[in-house]
């Protein structure tokens, strides 16, 4: 009996080793996708539309000023565009207080640091701003419900990701 338990030993700790080192493989090339920069433009042909990404009247950008505090705060990767992974959670609790309320409407807030370069700057949080009232009306949230603030620079104080940021505020619909 003690020969047959012996035999399964290296057999059992082979198997460990291999799932071990598949499952950091997997995971590995998983984070890497994720963490690719992704290209609108250039993965997507002129002719196809993300719901709530358009260039349309409802890309105005208002002068609204938000009251208090934020309801969800987004933070961005330097010079992206892209979601967080924990985004499409946070803005579930946006969708859900808009459920709740539907006299209200979101205004999105976008922030950039103060550069040499401001019009690049401003540019890249219209884009941040797109993409999360892209993400919002894909849970169902009207476009024309989605307010976009005017991009503003800020001073961080040493806290760079402060200047990438969009803040999302509910406000009475006018």
């Amino acid at each position: 009996m003690d020969s047959l338990n012996q035999d399964e030993s290296p057999t059992v700790g082979l198997a460990v080793v291999f799932a071990t080192v598949l499952l950091v493989l997997v995971s590995s090339f998983g984070l890497a996708i994720m963490r690719a920069p992704l290209h609108l433009d250039d993965q997507l042909g002129s002719d196809i539309v993300l719901p709530g990404w358009s260039d349309s009247a409802s890309d105005t950008l208002v002068d609204l000023k938000p009251e208090g505090r934020a309801l969800v705060t987004l933070y961005f990767e330097s010079d992206q565009a892209m979601l967080s992974t924990n985004a499409e959670l946070m803005l579930t609790q946006v969708v859900d207080r808009l459920r709740a309320d539907s006299a209200q409407r979101v205004l999105l807030s976008g922030y950039h640091d103060v550069s040499a370069e401001p019009a690049r700057d401003a540019e890249l949080v219209k884009q941040r701003l797109k993409m999360v009232r892209a993400a919002l009306v894909s849970h169902g949230v009207a476009a024309e419900a989605v307010l976009l603030h005017k991009p503003q620079a800020t001073l961080t104080a040493g806290v760079a990701r402060e200047a990438r940021r969009v803040d999302v505020h509910l406000v009475a619909a006018p």
